[in-house]
């Protein structure tokens, strides 16, 4: 070694973007992309199965008009919401620095789920189809949620499409859901993994670099937390709206990665520019399409905006008609909008106390637990408070009448309701244990534990009283026992039919409750910014 001349070489294990020689390069498995198109000498040698992520050259001349015309075939496809978002969701991954996974989920099983993922991972390399994933979800034949996260790491400034997240009804369910949590979770914190060593010392695994385009048969089930993570994209039936196989076809020749190559080469001399100013063109966005109801949302959804407005404004340098690129941006700005709408229903779906609330209806209702009137009687209605008839056999009276059958409870009492059928006294404890097992049942999640329990309903306003104005608790007296929640009645079961004595409103104390009027939370007002400095594709 001493007397030889060693001659030095840079090898690359990882693609994405790259800063050398005071430019911008981004890496792929066959070599580097610039301002010039390929550039010779980078010697790039990922492992499996990045080293699938092959562009080729940028093309030029009729190349390139076939390549932005099978895009604009791609465009207009449906459904819009999805087909919009997997491809806004491709070209913010290529700019470097995303945050922004995707789930694409509903649908029959064949439907086309994973062929319109693998549309938004053909931008990165040829011959993906609907039946090779980079990775899978499932049990016995998926990848672990270590092995994904190296992989997100690898693979940089791109979609990592990873197929196939259902349920079997097996102990394995719960398995899955832990490795979306945790793998959705690092993408959107891009925050690496620390653990602890056996010998001491800690070990942390490498960020994620890219992002997560996933597709199932189902959300991931590990609460509302983490569907604030990730733009949930319901897919409702088959694509269509033009020649999906000639689509297909196409991105499978690789002639959607021949458009990103073009585009990546029009983005790297200006690609530092663009990347100091990605948040707040993200935020301004989101304002001026008017999507995002939370900070969350607004970081996401302005993601796949800065994504589709820089896909326009390449179409336009490319001299695509302004009336056809109008009418893109038209079309993006609607599909954000009602996937955006999608979010919130699916986010308060999602949400613990929505949740809480409406097991805690459903174990009343079906008789898994019941009320009782204060003299503990069987309510009005009593079918409905978790009350059953004592016989199925129906009797006759004197004159020949069907005799009125006689009620019990099932399962244990929970709690009261007033005379007005109008509050709901619960024993927090009983409830929340009762809605837990439900819930484990039903592979649900309840993020959220008894003690936070009366908060998190008084800041939704289910309280129909309580003592806070007072002592700052969220439980109020009721017939001389303390910690009892007062809710609306018809927050628990919802609105029933006229007569039946059941509403979803008012406020104030009850009759043997005391306590004030419940509060409401407090908006969270969150005003992005919109002053940026301007970069060309502006």
């Amino acid at each position: 070694q001493l007397m030889s001349d060693p001659e030095e070489r840079r090898r690359y294990r990882f693609t994405g973007w790259e800063r050398r020689a005071g430019e911008s390069v981004y890496l792929h498995a066959g070599g580097a992309l610039g301002a010039e198109g390929a550039i010779p000498g980078y010697d790039v040698v990922p492992t499996s199965p990045v080293d699938r992520l092959v562009l080729p050259e940028a093309p030029t001349g009729d190349a390139l008009t076939k390549a932005r015309d099978h895009v604009l075939d791609m465009i207009a496809l449906e459904p819009h919401t999805a087909v919009m978002a997997v491809i806004g969701q491709a070209f913010r991954a290529a700019l470097g620095d995303a945050r922004v996974s995707l789930h694409v989920y509903g649908g029959a099983p064949g439907s086309g789920k994973s062929l319109l993922c693998s549309f938004g991972q053909g931008f990165f390399g040829a011959g993906f189809h609907e039946d090779n994933p980079m990775s899978s979800w499932r049990s016995g034949g998926g990848d672990t949620a270590v092995a994904m996260n190296l992989i997100l790491s690898a693979a940089g400034d791109c979609p990592l499409w990873i197929d196939d997240l259902k349920l079997t009804g097996s102990n394995a369910d719960a398995e899955i859901m832990r490795r979306a949590d945790q793998v959705f979770s690092q993408v959107f914190s891009g925050k690496a993994r620390t653990m602890g060593r056996r010998e001491g010392g800690m070990r942390s695994n490498p960020a994620p670099r890219s992002v997560v385009l996933s597709s199932g048969e189902v959300l991931p089930r590990a609460g509302n937390s983490l569907v604030q993570r990730l733009v949930p994209v319901l897919y409702p039936h088959r694509m269509e709206n033009g020649d999906v196989m000639a689509v297909r076809a196409a991105s499978r020749a690789g002639v959607s990665a021949q458009f990103m190559a073009a585009f990546l080469k029009w983005v790297a001399p200006q690609h530092e520019k663009i990347r100091a100013t990605l948040v707040e063109r993200e935020a301004r966005a989101a304002a001026e399409w008017q999507l995002g109801s939370t900070p969350r949302a607004v970081k996401l959804f302005g993601a796949l905006a800065v994504g589709l407005r820089a896909l326009c404004a390449f179409l336009r340098e490319l001299g695509t008609r302004g009336d056809v690129v109008e009418a893109i941006e038209e079309r993006a700005r609607l599909s954000l909008q009602g996937l955006s709408r999608q979010y919130d229903g699916v986010a308060e779906e999602q949400d613990p106390v929505e949740t809480f609330l409406r097991l805690m209806g459903e174990a009343i209702s079906s008789g898994d637990c019941h009320v009782t009137t204060p003299q503990g009687c069987a309510p009005k209605n009593c079918h409905a408070f978790g009350w059953r008839p004592k016989s199925s056999v129906t009797t006759k009276d004197s004159a020949g009448f069907d005799e009125a059958p006689s009620y019990q409870p099932v399962g244990p009492k929970i709690g009261r309701v007033n005379r007005e059928l109008t509050r709901l006294y619960i024993i927090p404890s009983v409830a929340f244990r009762i809605v837990q097992k439900l819930a484990r049942e039903a592979g649900q999640v309840v993020n959220m534990d008894v003690a936070d329990l009366g908060r998190r309903l008084y800041e939704k306003g289910h309280l129909a009283a309580s003592d806070y104005e007072r002592n700052r608790t969220f439980t109020a007296k009721c017939d001389g026992q303390r910690g009892v929640l007062c809710l609306h009645l018809g927050s628990v079961l919802g609105a029933m039919e006229p007569g039946e004595g059941v509403s979803g409103g008012g406020s104030g104390a009850s009759e043997g409750v005391e306590g004030g009027n419940a509060g409401s939370p407090l908006p969270g007002d969150f005003q992005p910014e919109s002053d940026a400095d301007s970069v060309a594709w502006d």
